[in-house]
Order: structure tokens, then sequence, then C-alpha cells
């Protein structure tokens, strides 16, 4: 059994980029993640204590659920979401994050980052969010990149060859928000990881 409770603390993030905020230093949403290289980067001007205890301009709520579903009568499947503090291999969570501007300033340039749990892989074409953006994802040893994604394996013969890479392969994913977020509005962002077995 794995927690979902460790899963959701290290899950997702809002991150502001210290160029697109004027008039603010640059600070990254409630510390959601301890993984994000931009939530490191954006702290760099100030001290840890500083950037802690910073007021953030985005509050963010997260969620996790375990899906489960159930065959009707008729055929059809229906999905749940439901609480719970614990998952097993196959088990699919969705993670719901929503995001308000809590400043009296439009923001710009923001980016969700969403965490791709250790044991688990994402589910290919479940993220969603409600804004303009572009998702990318992340894999190890490469950069951030749109789909479709490309890792370098090595093959038997020793040569390093370019592949298109699975979701399986994504250690995280994010959004890079298109539109301003004015003042008390929010978005909300979702996706799926399956426990690994």
């Amino acid at each position: 059994m794995k927690s979902i409770l460790s899963a959701l603390l290290f899950c997702t993030s809002l991150v502001l980029l210290p160029m697109q905020v004027a008039a603010q230093d640059t600070q990254t949403a409630p510390p959601t993640t301890a993984e994000a290289p931009e939530a490191q980067a954006s702290t760099e001007s100030q001290s840890q204590d500083e950037a802690d205890e910073a007021e953030s301009p985005v509050e963010a709520v997260l969620e996790a659920f375990l899906v489960q579903t159930t065959a009707n009568e008729d055929g059809t499947f229906q999905e749940e979401l439901v609480s719970a503090s614990t998952a097993s291999p196959g088990d699919i969570l969705q993670y719901n994050t929503i995001y308000t501007n809590v400043s009296d300033i439009d923001l710009i340039g923001l980016t969700a980052n969403g965490q791709i749990p250790t044991g688990t892989s994402y589910l290919e074409g479940s993220a969603i969010i409600t804004s303009d953006a572009i998702f990318e994802v992340l894999i190890e040893a490469e950069e951030w990149q749109e789909l479709p994604a490309y890792k370098t394996i090595v093959t038997a013969e020793g040569n390093e060859e370019r592949v298109e890479a699975s979701a399986e392969d994504y250690t995280q994913i994010r959004w890079l928000i298109s539109n301003a977020l004015e003042p008390e509005q929010t978005v909300r962002a979702t996706y799926r990881v399956q426990v690994n077995n």
C-alpha cells in the first residue's frame, strides 16, 4: 500500500517567473513541492526563511482522489472519485489543483507544475487545465518538451538513438499558462497517475 498523502505533498506547485511579475520579488505558491526546478530558482534572490515567510500572490488548493470504476447493469462504466489514505498497485489517482490569484494585480507568465510521484506513472491524455496553456513533460536527463517527447537510448551496438518517450517516462508535467491570472480569478488543473505494480 502506498500513501496518497506522501504523493500529495510532492504533487504540484505554481511558479511565478522572475522577469514576468512586475513590482514584486520572485515568489512561488505555497511550497507543495520540493522538486520543481523553477521553485528553487525563483527564490535565489531571497534567503529560504524570507521566501517561506513571503506572502504568495497565488493560493493553491490540492486534492488527491482514488478513481473507482464500477460497471453498470447496461454494460457501461461509471467513475467515482473517493478520498483515500492509501493506494494499491494498479490504482488510479487523480490530482486536482485550484490556483487562485489572491493579489490585487494581474499575474503573468504562470507555470503550473505537476509532479509524478515515485512509484506511479502518468496516464497519457489525462492532463486538463481551464486556461490556454502549453503542455510540457520532463523526462530524466532531458529538457522540458512539448508532445511528442523524445529520449535518448543506447542501442545494443552502443550507439545513441532518439526515440519517442512514453508516458511512463515522464517525471513531471507542467502547463505554461498563456493568459494573465486576474485578481480573484482561478485556474483548475487535473491529471492522473497509476500506481505501478
